[in-house]
């Protein structure tokens, strides 16, 4: 999303997470951590789809090169 310069937008909006786990029937089966991504963002977002349908709606439209019926 940086290189729509929506990254501040979504990290705004969305729940960071560092780390992945799952589990079942009460136990961890595994954690998945982010830590060591080689990434400027070793985390992922966690946001509604609407938050960012609206996000990229906004920054399609403010191009002007397209219409959103």
């Amino acid at each position: 999303m940086d290189w729509l310069d929506l990254g501040d937008d979504f990290a705004r909006l969305g729940v960071r997470r560092t780390a992945h786990e799952f589990w079942a029937n009460g136990q961890r089966l595994l954690r998945m951590p982010f830590d060591k991504v080689r990434s400027s963002h070793p985390y992922t977002l966690q946001l509604p789809q609407h938050d960012s349908e609206d996000l990229l709606e906004e920054a399609a439209l403010g191009t002007g090169l397209v219409e959103i019926g």
